[in-house]
């Protein structure tokens, strides 16, 4: 393996022996030198180091040899070393490193270097000769079966983190150890056994100057490592001969070869990739033509290939990177070796269209009925790779027309028929694995059916067996079984049978008599379930496919004892099918049989069968019950008991998806971030390494979809920060993966500024708004995209006001503006009508009247509105004497026509005319997240002036403007101008005096002006208000019932007060006057409860009716709850005590 340490445990063994006293020669091949590349320098570098430990005769004979006329020459060279040993008695070590360097070729067993070497050895028992090397370039050595020793992950591990321990602490010297950590996590998690690598990145942290340097630079490949790359691609086509424009057999060879490595989701046993070279290159005769020997790999890119417990990868994530780049980022220093980058998507394409042809190019007979399924992967080489991988390759490659058309076409093949019926058949066998890949093919056929044309190739497959055989021969009856899978065949079911289960449906006593023997009205085999596999998995076909057909018109005892005698593999398979046909409620009922016959077993069986059933409650009944909690609980425990296999791994982080947004939702934070942990461990950045290499390879779109996915469900919980928190981790691993920018992407920076946007954090979402902004630019233009960036901006610029930045905020508008300009006058831009709505707003509320104007008039020429201008709308009206006051004291701003302007052709634009429709246009303006803001803060008053206006100008509308008011006054107080909130509150009480009275309740209209006064910061004004309706509210003539809620009205408003204006109230001096009234008014509500409720006669309560229990009820809670807000505000012993002045009980 390149850079894994050879070089220096060789010459660190070299020394080691000549520190001891030892004759240790030493040499190094290298490539970068003209005096190290060949067995001539290797001999005269021997040569030289023996000469050293001879004898002067010896030396002399050498010398002799040497210095003859013909000069010297390796074949001299060779003589001269033999002379050397045979003078030497004692043991003579020799170590010669970067066997693969050299420009000679090593593994071939003719006259050659590694014939010389050998033949030195076999003549000289003291000379013991250590070679490292690439595999690839000492294979033949290595078929000797000499002794060996393979520098692995496992050796070396500790040796790097060791490593990287020391040079990050002396590196990053300068930086936080939160710093250093970050940067040792990061940097043993992707070193892949590869010191090469470690040591280059180290160097490059040596020159970073900040955090972020350091950040990027362990996200990048080190510029050596490509440059390494690089001369080893151009080292192949230089010993090939051949070029970027004429490609040699072997560079062609290295290509396939590499690509479908990549393409695999997992390494690549070598028979499998021998076929996968040969299946893609073959042209003409049979596939086994083109193959090639594992040699042939070695030979083609054995540089770049790593072989692992017989299988095959690419040497590191660096090299797949650099294979992968896109082409612009080869233009410059990579040019001459363009002809290795690679398309994943292509790749997989490529490797689709292989599987295609494999199975195309074989006989598979008919699987369900011929009991030749299990010998299929025996008898045919690369069959097994094709079933399991090709649902993976299709659904990896890029869509395009060709791979389109090349699919259609396979499908209707009696090939594919067959395939499927391996599938199904392979369902059942012992092996987990193989029932696993089953099911991937279960949840891909649904989905695909349609641009697959799947429901025609049944139909043609069906045509063909009854023309071929009959409808009586097995291998019709087996095909037509499948018509579960395909919903629009389900017609294609025997109409006898059918009859005979729709007649049985009639009786419920005949379903009572045949429960648990339903079956017999099905085929024969289906029951024998010590029969045949192959036999079994047919019938079962045909019960689930009766099932689904009758599924209306079958009672669900009949149903329960069919799927009863269904083996759990085939249950899990037809839940999931009748899921994706919505075949409610098939899925759940079929689910429940597969929990009960696996309950207990603790295997991947009963780890499905948990998971189907959760998915079905959570997903499709929303059911977040403790039950499907615990289901989705238990799944998690039987996957950590498992081995790490893919699948496993996979349905576990199906649980996840259930269990951190279920308990996220019931705010169980606490219990949710052991999950959260679990699937950060599983596919976050800083995931944990896997002891499965398939599930450590899972593709990064995998990944990020998975992450994503997250996202969005915990943003639509409104759990903001978490769902940040997933959506950062996803860009992250999208920017690692130096992979091509795609539109699909969009969404996880949607979700991330959008959640951080949410959650209040204004600085991070201005980040996370330039990066989205950053990775749009990189795509093609398109409507939808501009829509995107536009949006983005609007939400910079929020946040830039929210922060009260003014400029930043006028500047992020204005290029939103900008950019929704690039859209033109069509339906895009009411596509976005909404968000553009509230650009136009914040427009007017910055202060930008012409631009928020222009955009408006524009908007109402797209969709038709005419407007003039109502003279109602830009001025104040009742209100001109308070405007004129608050405008004299500059309260607000002078030139607010042109505000009111601006919102009087919003408000055209949203179709508003009337009255009533306007008022509450602007009531939704009272509160906006804004009014903290103090740049703002001479606009703001202007929305609520405007909704009092609106509202004293219809009947009865002065109730509806004492909202106003009182929000007016608030905003007033809370930024300190008591003048404005003066003003405002005086002249909403004058109002209130003079039009608001009850003749029922003559001190309502005094505490309501005391509501307009407490909001205003009035509190001693509130406090003697509220005396004066409360010695009203005594003339009144009540019984205890009016008594309890005319204090418990008191007591609320007092308490109301003090949780909203404490500190002022305190400020004032005032905060224990208002704990004093509180506490009065509640002492007296519990005696007036207790005249009402307490004091009753035996058996009153059985008298009572239950309206009158429920309203006693009802009073208790509501002076409990009374009770607990006062002692959340600190009481103390203010409420015991009135109680106990006035005698009241709790």
């Amino acid at each position: 393996m390149k850079g894994c340490g050879k070089s220096v445990l060789i010459k660190s063994i070299a020394q080691k022996l000549g520190e001891q006293g030892q004759i240790a020669l030493h040499f190094s091949f290298w490539s970068g030198n003209e005096n190290q590349r060949k067995l001539e320098d290797l001999s005269r570098t021997l040569m030289w180091q023996l000469s050293r430990h001879i004898t002067d005769s010896d030396l002399e004979k050498v010398s002799k040899l040497l210095t003859r006329s013909d000069g010297i020459d390796k074949r001299g060279l060779v003589e001269a070393i033999h002379i050397a040993l045979s003078g030497i008695s004692q043991k003579v070590y020799c170590t010669i490193d970067g066997i693969d360097e050299s420009s000679e070729d090593w593994n071939s067993d003719a006259d050659g270097c590694l014939s010389t070497i050998l033949d030195l050895v076999k003549n000289h028992t003291n000379l013991h000769v250590l070679l490292a090397g690439r595999e690839a370039s000492v294979r033949t050595l290595l078929k000797k079966a000499g002794p060996r020793l393979e520098i692995t992950e496992h050796l070396i591990r500790s040796d790097i983190e060791k490593l990287i321990a020391v040079e990050i602490h002396d590196s990053l010297d300068n930086y936080s150890p939160a710093i250093k950590a970050e940067a040792q996590k990061d940097l043993e998690a992707k070193t892949q056994v590869m010191f090469l690598w470690v040591t280059l990145v180290l160097k490059e942290l040596r020159r970073c100057s900040s955090v972020e340097d350091v950040r990027q630079t362990l996200q990048q490949v080190p510029h050596d490592l490509d440059r390494e790359y690089h001369r080893l691609f151009l080292q192949l086509m230089t010993r090939t001969k051949g070029t970027r424009g004429k490609p040699s057999l072997s560079m062609k060879r290295a290509k396939y070869v590499l690509s479908s490595i990549l393409a695999c989701p997992e390494p690549m046993t070598g028979e499998d990739l021998c076929y996968a070279y040969a299946t893609q290159v073959n042209l003409s005769g049979t596939i086994e033509d083109d193959l090639i020997t594992v040699d042939g790999i070695l030979d083609a890119c054995g540089d770049f290939v790593r072989v692992t417990e017989g299988r095959y990868h690419i040497i590191h994530a660096s090299a797949s990177d650099f294979l992968m780049r896109p082409k612009n980022e080869w233009e410059l220093e990579d040019m001459d070796i363009s002809y290795f980058q690679m398309d994943l998507a292509e790749a997989q394409e490529s490797m689709s269209l292989a599987c295609f042809k494999y199975i195309r190019s074989i006989d598979l007979g008919y699987p369900l009925t011929d009991g030749r399924a299990s010998s299929l992967p025996s008898r045919f080489k690369f069959f097994s790779y094709a079933a399991r991988y090709l649902p993976f390759h299709l659904t990896q490659a890029q869509d395009n027309e060709q791979l389109r058309i090349e699919t259609t076409e396979f499908v209707t093949t009696h090939h594919f028929c067959a395939l499927i019926e391996y599938i199904l058949a392979s369902s059942q066998n012992a092996l987990q694995m193989d029932f696993l890949y089953s099911m991937y093919w279960g949840e891909i056929l649904p989905v695909e059916m349609e641009w697959m044309g799947l429901d025609r190739a049944f139909n043609l497959e069906l045509e063909r067996r009854e023309k071929n055989f009959g409808i009586q021969d097995e291998r019709y009856q087996s095909w037509l079984a499948l018509a579960c899978l395909f919903p629009t065949n389900n017609q294609k079911l025997s109409e006898r049978q059918a009859r005979t289960l729709a007649n049985l449906a009639g009786s419920r006593r005949a379903v009572t008599e045949m429960r648990g023997n339903a079956i017999s009205l099905l085929p024969r085999h289906i029951g024998n379930t010590h029969g045949p596999i192959i036999q079994r998995v047919s019938g079962g076909l045909k019960a689930v496919s009766q099932v689904f057909a009758m599924l209306r018109g079958i009672g669900t005892d009949l149903l329960g004892s069919s799927a009863e005698s269904l083996p759990v593999p085939m249950l899990l398979l037809a839940a999931n099918v009748a899921r994706q046909q919505e075949n409610s409620p098939l899925p759940e009922k079929l689910a429940v049989i597969s929990v009960r016959k696996t309950r207990g077993k603790g295997d991947i069986f009963e780890l499905c069968s948990l998971l189907s059933l959760a998915a079905v409650r959570y997903y499709d009944n929303g059911d977040t019950s403790e039950a499907t909690e615990e289901m989705a609980r238990e799944s998690v425990r039987i996957a950590n008991r498992l081995p790490t296999r893919l699948f496993v791994q996979w349905w576990k982080l199906k649980a996840l998806h259930i269990l951190v947004p279920m308990l996220l939702g019931q705010d169980r934070t606490a219990e949710a971030d052991e999950f959260i942990r679990m699937y950060q461990d599983l596919i976050g950045n800083d995931r944990n390494k896997c002891s499965n290499r398939l599930w450590d390879r899972i593709g990064t779109a995998d990944r990020i979809e998975c992450l994503g996915y997250m996202a969005r469900k915990l943003f639509s919980q409104k759990n903001y920060t978490v769902s940040s928190a997933f959506a950062a981790q996803g860009i992250e691993i999208l920017a690692d993966s130096r992979s091509k920018p795609a539109r699909k992407n969009l969404s996880l920076f949607i979700t991330h500024r959008s959640a951080l946007y949410h959650a209040g954090k204004f600085d991070d979402c201005i980040s996370s708004c330039q990066q989205l902004l950053q990775f749009s630019a990189k795509l093609a233009s398109e409507p939808f995209v501009t829509n995107v960036r536009w949006l983005t901006q609007l939400l910079g610029a929020r946040c830039h006001a929210e922060q009260g930045d003014a400029t930043d905020a006028d500047k992020w508008f204005r290029e939103a503006a900008d950019e929704m300009d690039l859209l033109g006058p069509d339906e895009q831009r009411l596509r976005g009508q909404i968000w553009y709505l509230f650009m136009l707003k914040d427009l007017a509320l910055l202060g930008q009247y012409r631009l928020c104007q222009s955009m408006t008039r524009e908007l109402l020429q797209i969709k038709g509105i005419p407007y003039s201008a109502n003279e109602e709308d830009l001025g104040f009206g009742q209100l001109e004497p308070l405007v004129s006051k608050l405008k004299g004291i500059g309260s607000f701003e002078s030139n607010y026509r042109e505000f009111l302007l601006c919102h009087s052709l919003l408000m055209a634009s949203e179709g508003l005319q009337n009255k009533a429709d306007k008022a509450n246009w602007w009531e939704e303006r009272l509160s906006l997240i804004y009014d903290n803001v103090q740049f703002f803060s001479k606009r703001i008053p202007l929305f609520k002036l405007k909704y009092i206006d609106t509202c004293l100008s219809q009947d009865d509308g002065l109730l509806n403007a004492i909202k106003g008011y009182r929000s007016l006054g608030r905003f007033f107080f809370m930024h300190g101008d008591t003048e404005a909130a003066d003003l405002v509150s005086s002249d909403a009480v004058s109002r209130i005096f003079s039009d608001l009275s009850s003749d029922n309740d003559p001190s309502w209209s005094f505490r309501v002006a005391s509501y307009v006064y407490l909001d205003a910061g009035k509190f001693s004004k509130c406090i003697s208000l509220l005396c004066q309706a409360y010695q009203m509210s005594l003339h009144v003539n009540g019984d205890a019932l009016y008594a309890f809620e005319m204090e418990t009205i008191y007591a609320s408003t007092y308490i109301n007060g003090l949780e909203r204006y404490e500190e002022d109230l305190e400020k004032a001096n005032l905060r224990l006057s208002f704990l004093e009234k509180s506490c009065e008014h509640l002492s007296k509500a519990f005696r007036a409860r207790d005249e009402k409720d307490g004091y009753k006669g035996p058996g009153s309560e059985e008298d009572e009716s239950e309206g009158e229990l429920d309203a006693e009820k009802s009073r208790k809670e509501r002076i409990t709850g009374l009770e607990t807000r006062l002692e959340d505000l600190n009481v103390g012993s203010m409420l015991t005590e009135a109680k106990a002045r006035l005698g009241a009980t709790t």
